[in-house]
């Protein structure tokens, strides 16, 4: 092919592995930068401004704000940010991959152009000059600029040596300055190396075999690329540290620190193939104290693996036979812990990178408290998490048989396996000592992790949780006579603990113990104040300990439901009390209809249960006075329905949900038709559509889709989401007039967090999100599902358990904002997690977790077109899982656009082997297992931002005796028009298919697909 009819590809957009991530903090703004490996590209993202408002952040998501071709044909593995104090303009930038190596002047990101700029320079980076790239002798593991002299590097290879790097900035070369250093050459898969001094180096290298070893070098004339007849020095092994049982894969070393007792420590903390973290004391004056005549004992250094991994080797120089030469073999780790489910790839501590920390600066990271002092350190595991652990380093030195890693926190924020990217950068920023802790993985996603000093001593960001017995919460001074008279007689018959509580503001919990105190909770902040009510009428106060059920209906204002039958408005205004409504039947669950957000308006509603055969009740209530305007009566509910859930869908429409999976719609009846009118004039509720279960599991929330602002008033068309306990939510169409009703299935999955779903809520934005919330293990997660992004995960034991949520959810506080507060009962006291800000961030979204077997667009979107299902991509992988996602262009710029997430779908048990579309709204997937579906995918005339809906139609079921053959291939084909119907008006999706399964055993089947 000639040149002028050559092809010539552009890359738009590229979802890959983030295989390398680096932090930076501009010196002039305070802006925080990602920078991000994208293949060969350097990718940079803005994750704050640093003028403390990042109101609008999240418009820019995935939107970098510079991009640079750093390597020609390797991805990127490595960056190591130089940015010298006090010099704004100075700085360098270090990127490898594999043997290639590139350096480009910090000042020449041009970070302040911001996504537009990205995108102009993005077309001009392959044609940029300022990049210097060289081919090092050898992959290269480690990389580090002299801060002595910011155009040399140093970089370490994975035989264990050094090289250095000098670059040309007038020119934008780079060179080899130095030969290839080493005092042995074995097998490495981790290194980590510093600048000592001017002219030298510290290296700490994980061998293949288990080992580390750390050692140092001192670099002459040579560094500057000029030839010298000078003796070169040869490096000095100072350690070699045995004790993991696996292949080394991450060595991070501390900054020399100063400690109280005058002595100064360095730090290296390992990680292993076996999954323990070791934390060794590797400072370099007791290694010296060797080369003065110290004996070693080398048993460590020559003795057989006692779990027969290797024979450890000796290292040192060629021919050397002395314990000097080899280094300390007899050191042992000062504090070890086993985590993560699978390997840990990496291990960095929580300090600065700088050359030596104070003793005063040490305990500003590591918050000594009476003489303690703790220091954080990060693990990252192939299991996709980030884990934080600390350690007493001083009682650890001390006393290191005594010391511990003591587990603090997990971050699960990615997907799939393998985080394969990591930084921490630790500074002072506006006041407050900051640790940010950034991961990319192979799910393309690249999240950061904020953890400051002062979180919970601040009333604008916190997150901590606060636990109270009943007398804790009632000072004696407070009790009234009566009241404490009562509570102490029946405090000798039954422990008094609080029973049923709820927010009735976000900042204000109403709770009622089982003696029947009324207690009132107020927060300013994290912190809370109480105060006993007082219940003035002498009946109501003695049915307080009859109160069965509790909730908030409107904002300021709860129901308390009794066994009795009364009916209890509390209202925050007046801190009043008062009975409402009697009705014939034990109260068993309120469910609210109506908003109970600040600013809502009209009346509120709620809907009462009753135990067993007795009708439960529609209630409407003024909003300020609680006063009951309007009773309806809900009748003809099966006596087995219990029911937990319920959602007024229009005027005369209701559902409700019960405990064993089923969902009544019912109607409004008028008086005139079935003679039950109330005073009102207005009618009973009656059933009129049961739907049966889905699973057995209790439907916990139902709630209307927010309506499509283009809907017609009035139309028949409406969709309702239910959450349930099997881990699924599920949107239903419904269809409803004068003769008939219908609920449709159009989607439904199930979010990772799982396995249980307990509530779910919209957004209040102009594009409505869907936020989750359930319980994982022994923690309840809240869950945006339209960002894919987890907002607060809160241990709390279990879901087995008494619990509240309330979550601030405005225009001036949206969900995303992380404002929730969370109480649980544990152990028979209440407890309340109260979160201000969200302590991680997406910097980019992500994808599949695995690898991607098989990706297809539907027609338009090959075409692209717009409209219906058409604008859409699907993806299945190896996770199991199948997703569908939309490219949206960016008018305004020529960067090739993003993808949008719009649908997730788990059903196969096995990795995806193919998806294919046949038109718009069917989708084929195959896998192992000999798994196929048929999916169905539809968009939603709703305000939604999710707006898609996807549910599975057919499974494949005429499978082998064994059912262990996969899948490998198919295809699928509509009949013609002539052969399905004779009407001319069939239209696509009422035609019947044929699908052609390959299947691994080199079997053919056919089989048709009927409308």
């Amino acid at each position: 092919m000639t040149a002028q009819h050559a092809v010539k590809l552009k890359r738009e957009l590229a979802r890959v592995p983030i295989t390398a991530v680096a932090l930076h903090r501009d010196p002039t703004t305070g802006a925080l930068y990602v920078l991000a490996s994208e293949d060969t590209d350097l990718v940079v993202y803005q994750a704050s401004r640093g003028d403390g408002d990042d109101s609008d952040r999240d418009d820019d998501l995935q939107r970098p704000v510079a991009r640079v071709r750093m390597l020609s044909a390797q991805p990127i593995h490595g960056i190591r940010v130089h940015q010298p104090a006090g010099s704004p303009s100075a700085g360098r930038l270090l990127v490898w991959g594999g043997s290639s190596v590139a350096m480009l002047r910090m000042a020449d990101l041009d970070l302040a152009g911001g996504p537009a700029a990205a995108a102009a320079g993005a077309a001009a980076s392959s044609k940029n000059k300022r990049v210097a790239r060289l081919r090092a002798p050898d992959w290269i593991y480690d990389g580090a600029v002299s801060a002595a002299d910011e155009n040399l590097a140093v970089l370490v290879t994975a035989h264990n040596e050094v090289v250095t790097v000098r670059f040309n900035e007038d020119k934008y070369t780079a060179v080899l300055a130095s030969a290839l250093i080493s005092p042995s050459r074995p097998m490495l898969y981790a290194a980590n190396v510093c600048w000592t001094a001017p002219g030298e180096v510290l290296v700490a290298a994980g061998t293949v075999f288990g080992d580390i070893l750390i050692w140092n070098h001192t670099f002459g004339d040579d560094t500057h690329g000029k030839e010298t007849k000078k003796k070169k020095k040869k490096p000095q092994m100072l350690y070699s540290l045995s004790g993991h049982e696996g292949s080394i894969f991450g060595v991070h070393m501390s900054p020399l620190m100063d400690m109280p007792d005058g002595s100064t420590v360095r730090l290296l903390a390992s990680c292993s193939d076996d999954r323990t973290i070791r934390i060794w004391n590797i400072t370099e004056s007791e290694a010296y104290s060797l080369q003065e005549g110290q004996a070693s004992t080398e048993a460590t250094a020559t003795a057989e693996s006692d779990t027969g991994f290797r024979c450890a080797p000796v290292y040192g120089e060629e021919g050397g036979s002395s314990s000097a030469a080899n280094g300390r073999a007899d050191v042992s780790p000062v504090a070890t812990a086993m985590g993560h489910a699978s390997r840990i790839w990496a291990v960095k501590f929580g300090l600065p990178s700088v050359a030596a920390l104070t003793n005063a600066e040490r305990q500003t990271w590591s918050g000594d408290a009476e003489g303690k002092g703790f220091l954080s350190v990060y693990s990252f595991g192939e299991d996709a998490t980030a884990q934080r652990w600390s350690v007493d380093i001083v009682s650890a030195l001390q006393n290191p048989q005594d010391a511990t890693l003591i587990h603090k926190k997990t971050y699960a924020l990615h997907d799939g396996k393998h985080l394969w990217s990591r930084d921490v950068l630790c500074d002072v920023h506006d006041g407050a000592a900051t640790t940010h802790v950034v991961a990319g993985g192979a799910d393309s996603k690249i999240t950061l992790v904020k953890e400051t000093a002062a979180l919970s001593a601040s009333n604008e960001t916190y997150n901590i949780v606060q636990t109270w017995d009943v007398q804790d919460m009632i000072p004696p001074s407070t009790v009234q006579p009566a009241a404490a008279t009562a509570a102490a007689a029946a405090t000798k018959k039954h422990r008094e603990i609080i029973s049923r509580y709820d927010f009735v503001t976000p900042d204000a919990i109403l709770a009622v113990s089982n003696t029947g105190r009324a207690l009132l909770g107020l927060f300013a902040g994290p912190h809370a104040t109480w105060e006993e009510l007082a219940v003035e009428d002498a009946a109501a106060r003695a049915d307080m300990k009859n109160v069965y059920a509790l909730k908030t209906v409107s904002h300021g204002g709860a129901l308390l439901g009794t066994v009795t039958g009364g009916v209890y408005h509390f209202g925050l205004a007046d801190r009043r009390v008062v009975r409402v409504a009697s009705l014939r039947g034990r109260v068993v669950e309120v469910n609210a209809l109506s908003k109970t957000c600040a600013g809502a308006t009209g009346d509120a509603e709620a809907v009462v249960h009753l135990h067993r055969d007795a009708t439960s009740v529609l209630l409407t209530l003024d909003r300020e006075t609680g006063a009951v305007k309007r009773e309806d009566q809900i009748t003809g509910l099966d006596s087995r329905f219990v029911a937990i859930s319920a959602a007024r869908i229009d005027d005369d429409l209701l559902a409700i949900g019960s405990r064993h999976g089923w969902i009544s719609l019912l109607r409004r009846r008028r008086g005139e038709e079935d003679g039950d009118a109330s005073s009102t004039g207005r009618g009973a509720f009656r059933p009129i559509l049961d739907l049966p279960p889905t699973s057995g599991d209790a439907v916990t929330a139902i709630l209307p889709l927010p309506a499509s602002p283009a809907a017609p008033a009035g139309s028949r068309i409406k969709y309702v989401l239910t959450t349930s306990r099997d881990g699924k939510y599920r949107i239903f169409q419904l269809d409803v007039d004068d003769s008939m009703a219908s609920m449709t299935l159009l989607h439904e999955t199930a979010p990772p967090f799982g396995p249980w779903i307990e509530g779910a809520w919209f957004t209040g934005d102009a594009r409505p999100e869907l936020i989750l919330y359930g319980f994982r293990s022994r923690d309840l997660v809240v869950w945006n599902e339209t960002r894919r992004e987890e907002l607060a995960t809160m241990d709390c034991g279990g879901a087995h358990r008494t619990f509240r949520l309330a979550a601030w959810d405005d225009e001036q506080a949206p969900a995303r904002a992380g404002r929730l507060r969370f109480a649980f009962t544990r152990t028979s006291k209440l407890s309340v997690h109260s979160q201000r800000g969200i302590r991680h961030e997406l910097v980019r979204l992500g994808q599949h977790g695995r690898e991607i077997r098989s990706l297809a667009a539907a027609a338009a979107a090959r075409d692209g077109g717009g409209g219906g299902g058409g604008r859409y991509f699907a993806t299945g992988a190896e996770d199991t899982t199948i997703r569908l996602w939309e490219h949206l262009r960016d008018d305004d710029n020529d960067n090739g656009g993003r993808m949008q997430h719009m649908a997730y779908m788990k059903r196969h048990v096995v990795g995806l082997q193919k998806v294919q579309w046949m038109g718009d709204e069917h989708l084929f997937s195959s896998g192992g297992n000999e798994e196929m579906f048929a999916w169905r995918v539809r968009t939603l005339d709703s305000a939604y931002a999710g707006r898609i809906a996807v549910v599975c139609e057919g499974v494949f079921g005429d499978k082998s005796p064994m059912e262990d053959l996969r899948i490998m291939d198919f295809d699928v084909s509509q009949e013609s028009e002539d052969s399905s119907s004779s009407s001319s008006s069939s239209s696509s999706s009422s035609r019947s298919m044929l699908v052609t399964l390959a299947f691994s055993n080199s079997a053919l089947k056919t089989l048709g697909i009927l409308p």
